[in-house]
C-alpha cells in the first residue's frame, strides 16, 4: 500500500477552521437548533471526503500512478454509475459529498484517520460520544 500523502491534522483544523469562519462570517448558514459542534460536525463530512478518496489513490492496483484526490473520487463515481469518462465532470464539494453520501455515511474512520478529531475533543466526553460512531 501506498504511504499515505494526507496530513490528518492538518486537514482536520483547517476544515474544521473554514467551516468556523463560514458560520462567524454568515449566521444564517447556522442551524435551526443551537449546536456548538456544528463546525465540526460539517467538517466531518468533508474530512470523510478526503479520507475516502485517501484510500481509493492509495489503492496498490496501479502502483505505476499516484491518482489526485479529484481523480479518485471521479474514478470511484465513474465505475460505480458506468459514467462516460469523456462527459464533462466538475462537481462542487457539496454535489460529491451528496453523490457519497451513504458511502460516506457507512464509512468508518481509521485510528489515525480519527486521531484528529478524538484529540480535539478528548476533554469533552459528549463530543466525543457524538463523533465515535464515524471510527472503528
Amino acid at each position: 500500500m501506498k504511504l499515505s500523502r494526507m496530513n490528518y491534522s492538518a486537514t482536520w483544523d483547517e476544515l474544521v477552521d473554514r467551516f468556523e469562519t463560514a458560520l462567524r462570517n454568515d449566521s444564517s448558514l447556522r442551524w435551526p437548533e443551537h449546536n456548538r459542534d456544528q463546525a465540526e460536525l460539517q467538517a466531518l463530512g468533508s474530512y470523510k471526503l478526503l479520507c475516502f478518496a485517501e484510500r481509493i489513490a492509495k489503492n496498490p492496483l496501479a502502483p505505476w500512478s499516484h491518482l489526485t484526490t479529484y481523480q479518485a473520487l471521479q474514478l470511484y463515481l465513474l465505475n460505480k454509475h458506468h459514467w462516460n469518462p469523456e462527459t464533462p465532470w466538475d462537481p462542487a464539494e457539496e454535489d460529491l459529498l451528496f453523490l457519497l453520501r451513504e458511502e460516506l455515511a457507512q464509512m468508518k474512520l481509521t485510528q489515525v484517520e480519527s486521531e484528529p478529531i478524538r484529540s480535539a475533543f478528548e476533554s469533552s466526553p459528549s463530543a466525543l460520544e457524538l463523533f465515535s460512531p464515524h471510527w472503528e
